[in-house]
């Protein structure tokens, strides 16, 4: 039996996080830092942008950052990431496609939503992002929002989160704070779950000796709840690295709880840097590269105190569809499940 090789992976919220960068400056300097973790460590990094944009735009920046990654001398870095909170995973591997995790019946929410947001005064229905099919936007109304303050804007956005969920009921929807706007998802899709299903892919062809994720706003915390439990596995290294712009949500009291709770096995689950964007992100990244914290000799049982165990998926017949697209490579580009 041929041996697995070994995997890093670097998920990653995009606005406000990882966007906006400078190509001259942040690129280079991940790049950089990829370079000198691929080295260091011998094992094959992979860069995973799970963002609530649509699969394309998610796509398109994965091709960007790829050219720049091969200029480098760095190959394979960027394969897999999902847009819409999770929703689509985005395969650039061979070629561009997307993959939805989930009912298709979803792509009629958004009707739905617009009747909702037309009985708020306060609200503004955005099905923006023509490419967007499972999620949608709420704002408030531009003329109303520029003569707020930011504690009514609060309370304007959960008296929107309120009618939605009401209206549709919590087993169809649920609503997360982005940045300013409310995003309608459907239960059942969300950041950790596409995070769950890349890492069950990565597992046929790797071992697993590291993860990261970084976010900054409501609508990641699933994921950073997740990724965190994560590091509950004897000799994981799961690691969360928040820029210091990450908004208070990510700094809740739940959070904190948690992470009290659980001190003993989560001392260095979760870290703040002092720098925003990604620039802090890879601070804290290089910290943990130089103390020796980052990478783990091999993970092999990925069961937690949770019975979370990324050994088993609901997503098998997801999996295969992929397999089979890949073994025949058609070269189609933007391919919709």
């Amino acid at each position: 039996m041929l041996r697995k090789g070994k995997a890093f992976i670097i998920f990653t919220d995009l606005d406000k996080t990882f966007v906006p960068y400078d190509y001259k400056k942040d690129v280079k300097d991940f790049l950089t830092l990829i370079r000198d973790i691929k080295n260091r460590e011998n094992v094959d990094v992979k860069f995973c942008p799970i963002s609530g944009r649509p699969g394309a735009y998610v796509r398109r920046l994965m091709h960007e950052w790829r050219d720049h990654a091969k200029m480098e001398g760095l190959q394979n870095i960027f394969e897999f990431g999902a847009g819409e909170q999770g929703a689509v995973i985005v395969d650039g591997k061979k070629s561009y496609q997307n993959y939805f995790l989930g009912n298709p019946e979803y792509t009629s929410l958004k009707k739905e939503v617009a009747e909702i947001v037309k009985k708020n005064k306060y609200g503004k229905f955005i099905a923006d992002e023509d490419e967007k099919h499972f999620t949608c936007s709420l704002h408030i109304r531009d003329e109303i929002g520029e003569k707020l303050t930011g504690e009514q804007k609060k309370k304007i956005y959960q008296s929107l989160r309120d009618d939605v969920v009401h209206a549709l009921g919590e087993e169809k929807a649920y609503a997360s704070m982005a940045h300013n706007c409310l995003e309608v998802i459907p239960t059942g899709v969300s950041k950790h779950e596409s995070i769950n299903w890349i890492i069950h892919h990565y597992r046929k062809e790797y071992e697993i000796v590291g993860i990261t994720f970084s976010g900054d706003a409501e609508n990641d915390k699933s994921a950073i709840s997740y990724v965190s439990k994560l590091a509950e596995i004897p000799g994981s290294k799961a690691h969360v690295f928040l820029p210091g712009n990450a908004v208070k949500e990510i700094d809740s009291m739940a959070l904190e709880g948690w992470k009290e709770k659980n001190k003993n096995a989560s001392a260095n689950r979760i870290k703040n840097s002092d720098l925003p964007l990604f620039a802090g992100v890879i601070k804290l990244m290089r910290k943990a590269l130089k103390e020796n914290t980052l990478v783990s000799a091999g993970i092999k049982d990925w069961k937690t105190k949770d019975d979370l165990a990324l050994v088993k998926t609901n997503h098998s017949n997801l999996l295969k569809k992929l397999q089979n697209d890949r073994s025949k490579d058609t070269g189609s580009i933007g391919i919709f499940i």
